[in-house]
């Protein structure tokens, strides 16, 4: 994957693209932060780990549907449904019915009308919309809202990102809705400035970080070969101290939700966007060796369920007498959780119907 110089770069490095081990460690990265603030980090971003999935997920599917338009000439919007359905809903089906039966042995914590709703809501990817209205839904399935944001995000990027592959110059569309978003986003906080939950659980307002992983992956399409490679380079040299200062971020204070919401969310799809450059298409192997080590590299894999399964145990323990802290109990069957449902949901379903990472 590295281009050795400028005649490497270019639209090409869409085609050759493969699943690098270290995209694996930013998702672990992102779970464990998002594990270690329900365990007990309360004074930290916790949402560090949620915006920079957004911006590895833009990335992703962007860059996967890129190589199906260039491989066929189009896309094949039923299939592209349908390998997502096969992707996220086993498992999600898994914890709902668990988490039901749960909640009917009044094991979980929830109101009778609001886990209801909310079960509803997250069977149909529209939890967030109930959650930015009233945040009393978070309780029971609440932790789902940012899968819900990215699943309402790709029923509406394919078909554009195709409309954008047959323009002249995809990355400035792609740029241009950027742009939009970021300043959308702004124009929310200076009119909604007493309603912090619409923007913050809003989709229109976390656009900007899915579209900035998504400019990312539109690069090698907008980019002449030596431009391209000399992006490539600077990002190479700058990733990893800046994903140094990320991770010592994300252990600031929490901040003023202002700031949370608009310069935060910059910080966060820039200092991603640049550490997605170099371990996806860069040359820097030493950052990549550096991060990819072997149990880093299963926690990324493990990263949706360990998502899914996270907060209804914190809920489930964290007012039952155990001889460990709750915050521990909760993150080791956490663990258990996932790998259980990585290896007897997840897996056997990509084996039998997926035969590529989305």
């Amino acid at each position: 994957m590295a281009p050795s110089d400028s005649r490497d770069v270019g639209p090409e490095l869409i085609d050759r693209f493969k699943w690098e081990p270290g995209l694996d460690v930013l998702r672990a990265l992102a779970v464990l932060h998002v594990m270690l603030y329900h365990a007990g980090g309360e004074g930290w971003i916790g949402f560090w780990g949620v915006d920079l999935f957004f911006v590895l997920s833009g990335f992703l599917i962007t860059t996967v549907l890129l190589k199906e338009i260039r491989r066929r000439g189009g896309l094949n919007l039923p299939r592209f449904y349908v390998r997502r359905v096969l992707r996220l809903y086993p498992a999600l089906a898994v914890l709902l019915v668990v988490g039901t039966f749960a909640w009917f042995m009044d094991w979980l914590p929830c109101d009778p009308d609001v886990f209801q709703r909310s079960t509803t809501a997250a069977i149909f990817y529209v939890l967030n919309l109930f959650v930015a209205v009233d945040k009393s839904t978070y309780s029971g399935w609440g932790h789902l809202w940012s899968l819900c944001i990215e699943e309402q995000y790709y029923l509406l990027w394919p078909a554009t990102l195709w409309w954008i592959s047959r323009r002249r110059r995809p990355l400035a569309w792609g740029t241009g809705l950027l742009v939009l978003s970021t300043l959308w986003l702004l124009s929310l906080l200076l009119h909604v400035s007493n309603n912090a939950h619409r923007i913050y659980y809003a989709t229109d307002a976390r656009a900007m970080e899915l579209l900035a992983g998504s400019v990312c992956a539109l690069l090698p399409l907008g980019l002449n070969p030596a431009s391209l490679g000399r992006v490539l380079a600077w990002a190479d040299r700058r990733a990893g101290l800046v994903l140094l200062a990320l991770v010592g971020y994300s252990f600031l204070p929490t901040i003023p939700w202002r700031l949370v919401l608009f310069g935060h969310m910059v910080i966060m799809s820039v200092g991603t966007s640049v550490v997605l450059l170099s371990l996806a298409y860069g040359a820097n192997r030493r950052l990549s060796g550096l991060l990819s080590r072997p149990w880093l590299i299963y926690v990324g894999r493990l990263s949706y369920s360990l998502y899914l399964w996270n907060w209804p145990i914190a809920l489930l323990l964290e007012r039952r007498a155990l001889p460990i802290p709750s915050g521990l109990a909760s993150f080791v069957l956490t663990v258990l959780c996932a790998m259980v449902s990585y290896h007897a949901i997840e897996q056997p379903v990509a084996r039998r119907f997926l035969t590529a990472k989305a």
